[in-house]
Order: structure tokens, then sequence, then C-alpha cells
């Protein structure tokens, strides 16, 4: 008789895997180190995931829907850069996965739910369609990106003071009406 399926066997290999990237990022990453930490053997590691690059893609799907849920409690666009940026700080080596694959996202290979997200927080806030600031929630995020990674901030309350700075800038400079009504 053949033998069963675990059928959350796959569950248990990323989990081992987030567990590993985590620590190390891609280099802590192998199929071995995956297999050990989800105590099974590298061939069935094989078995599940084709290579490294599978796992990754898995891993970015779920570290995806982590933001997503951590995002969907708020109710503004400051709440949502303040959680984003939270986020990135206390997860880095997630947060370098989730950036390093917006070429796929981006494309529409990929889902992009926290930026349909920000569209609609923004869209709640000053009205209209969210289509409407798909700019807008690029720029955002662009900005946000740009100063989690190059600036030496190593508050949240400083990069989310950073945020809010950038969203005003960024609201000022694509819809300088709604800026007139934020001024006062």
């Amino acid at each position: 008789m053949p033998p069963h399926a675990d059928p959350a066997l796959e569950k248990r290999i990323l989990d081992a895997a987030r567990r590993l990237w985590r620590r190390g990022g891609e280099k802590a990453l192998t199929m071995r180190a995956v297999a050990a930490a989800a105590r099974t053997t590298t061939p069935t590691v094989y078995g599940r995931f084709r290579n490294k690059r599978d796992i990754m893609r898995d891993l970015r799907m779920l570290i995806r829907r982590e933001l997503f849920d951590i995002l969907y409690e708020t109710k503004t666009p400051r709440e949502v850069c303040e959680r984003y940026i939270s986020f990135a700080f206390a997860h880095p080596y997630d947060y370098r996965l989730l950036t390093e694959s917006w070429t796929l996202t981006h494309s529409g290979v990929e889902p992009r739910p926290t930026s349909e997200l920000m569209k609609q927080r923004l869209a709640d806030m000053f009205g209209g369609e969210p289509s409407e600031y798909a700019r807008l929630t690029m720029a955002l995020w662009a900005m946000l990106h740009a100063r989690w990674k190059n600036l030496d901030i190593h508050s949240p309350g400083a990069a989310a003071a950073l945020a809010i700075g950038l969203i005003l800038f960024a609201i000022a400079a694509t819809f300088p009406p709604v800026f007139g009504l934020l001024a006062h």
C-alpha cells in the first residue's frame, strides 16, 4: 500500500521556510535547510516545490496576505502608511522579498491588494473613485520605499512622521485643490 500524503506537509515546509527567511533572508533559504527545518527530506521538498524560487514565490504571497490583513484594519491613508512602514521595520527580510518582486506585482503577474486598499482609503477620504488615485498610490509606495531603503531611520515612529509628510507632499503634487482643504 502506498504511503499516505501528509496534507499538512506543504504548510510545514512553508512555515519552516518562513522561519529561515526571517532569520537570514535568501542566504538562509536552501532546500536542504528547509527540509531539515520542516522535518522532512530534501527530495520531498523538491516534490512540492521545483526550486527555491517557487518557495520564495509562495512566501511572497503569504507575506503579501499578512501585510494586507494588517493594513485592512486601517481607516485612513495615514494609518495605512504608518502600519506599512512599521511592517517594513519589524520584518525587513519580508519587506525586501515583497519589494524585490515589484516588477511581477506591477506587471499584473501577481495581485496588488495593498495598492487597491490604499486607493480605496484615499477615495474614502477625498471622494471620487479608487481608480482616480492610482498615480498617487504609486507615488506614496515609491516614496515610502525610498525612505525606508535610503534613510538611516531606525524608529517606526520617525518613519511614520516622515510618511505623513510624504502623503501631504504627494497629495499636494497630485491634487492641489485637495491640499488646500488639508491645510485648514
